[in-house]
């Protein structure tokens, strides 16, 4: 939009501001001193801190019939963002299952001694029971869960409307607020800790089977390897350029504080199983806080690198009987927890700041929550998906034999 397009606020609709209105309800030309720091940029600020009624296109469209209903309008933007894991698991599943197959009809002289005996279906399940069937498998589906991943960032940007350029920008951070932020993101690592031995010993004593998933260390280099680069490098950049270079900020019209807590739940159901969710959605959180504050996503790849590069070694090397690298891991963890307590009684991390304003043509429901969590029907699918991966019976059975 053009600079001498943009309406400025006459003097009447500037004075008209009532300072005793609830701020959600204030008009976008009140002079309120109770501006939150950290601004949504689809709002311009002028010197005085006071949002002006202009809107930059080129960060965000958003929608042209602002007549209607403005539950209808985030309900859309909820479906839009929910359906992006939905969208993942469409390209991947199915993917997966042809690799499988054309991979086994190049090796089946190897299986038909089997075959003759149970079956090609049995076949396949009894070679992807052993150890090299189950590296095989782990190196297919790293493989194509990348693929998969790098095509749904592709089609999402077009029906999101976002530019992945925008969001590469130089970030804003000292070497310190980066050191900050790992201290919080290990410490999530505890919370999420002590939240998988609580899943796994609630569902043991009360019978049920969830999947589990395991990083420990494999026989085969090859696939241990294909693991170690997928999680500590190639993971976190395409996660990061998904999530919070495009879902995040889709929804940023709406607030950044709604933005954070949509993508981040959002975030934490793709990784598909109630052992990480909670951990993911936790850390899905800070690494929005730290996109909005730092206005890149360069800054979030690098904290989420370091996150999992970090922790890597513990989750490969922990689960095999090395009680020194154990005893080690639960006490890094639990100084980072307290680190974080230190840092947050503090306050050198203003959670509080971020802003809950939406754009000035931008209607916010009154229980936007209620909107995005309860009424968009592509969230529900999503929860559906995320609770079959965690207890069904036969996705709960590979997992335990990886």
């Amino acid at each position: 939009m053009d600079n001498e397009q943009e309406k400025q606020p006459d003097a009447q609709q500037a004075s008209s501001c009532n300072p005793a209105e609830p701020y959600a309800q204030q008009s976008p030309y009140c002079n309120s001193a109770r501006l939150p720091a950290y601004r949504n940029p689809a709002v311009s600020y002028s010197s005085t801190s006071s949002p002006q009624a202009s809107f930059n296109p080129s960060l965000y469209s958003a929608p042209s019939d602002t007549e209607k209903e403005p539950r209808i309008l985030l309900r859309s933007a909820g479906n839009s963002a929910s359906f992006v894991p939905i969208l993942e698991q469409l390209i991947a599943v199915p993917i997966l299952f042809v690799a499988v197959l054309i991979w086994f009809s190049a090796n089946i002289n190897q299986f038909q001694p089997s075959i003759q005996k149970t079956g090609t279906v049995y076949a396949i399940i009894q070679y992807f029971n052993t150890s090299e069937g189950i590296s095989t498998l782990l190196i297919l589906n790293t493989v194509i869960t990348t693929s998969a991943t790098i095509l749904t960032i592709f089609i999402t940007r077009s029906f999101l409307h976002r530019k992945i350029k925008e969001q590469l920008k130089r970030p804003s951070l000292s070497f310190l607020e980066y050191v900050k932020y790992l201290v919080f993101a290990f410490s999530i690592a505890g919370i999420g800790a002590c939240w998988s031995t609580g899943i796994q010993t609630l569902c043991k004593n009360a019978g049920i089977s969830i999947a589990i998933p395991d990083f420990t260390i494999k026989d085969d280099p090859a696939a241990t390897t294909i693991l170690i680069i997928y999680a500590c490098v190639v993971g976190p950049i395409l996660e990061e350029i998904l999530f919070r270079g495009l879902v995040l900020q889709s929804l940023r019209p709406w607030g950044d504080k709604l933005a954070i807590i949509v993508s981040s739940v959002l975030f934490g159901l793709m990784h598909m199983n109630v052992i990480q969710v909670f951990t993911t959605t936790l850390l899905g959180l800070l690494l929005a806080y730290v996109a909005i504050k730092s206005d890149s996503i360069i800054s979030t790849i690098i904290l989420h690198i370091l996150y999992n590069s970090t922790l890597m070694p513990c989750e490969l090397y922990g689960n095999q009987n090395h009680a020194s690298i154990q005893i080690f891991y639960q006490i890094f963890l639990a100084v980072m927890i307290l680190a974080s307590l230190v840092l947050i009684l503090t306050r050198r991390i203003p959670f509080q700041e971020i802003s809950k304003q939406s754009a000035p043509n931008i209607v916010l429901p009154k229980h936007p929550y209620r909107v995005v969590f309860l009424q968009a029907a592509a969230f529900w699918v999503v929860v559906a998906i995320f609770i079959i991966n965690s207890f069904d019976p036969a996705i709960v059975g590979f997992f335990e034999r990886m």
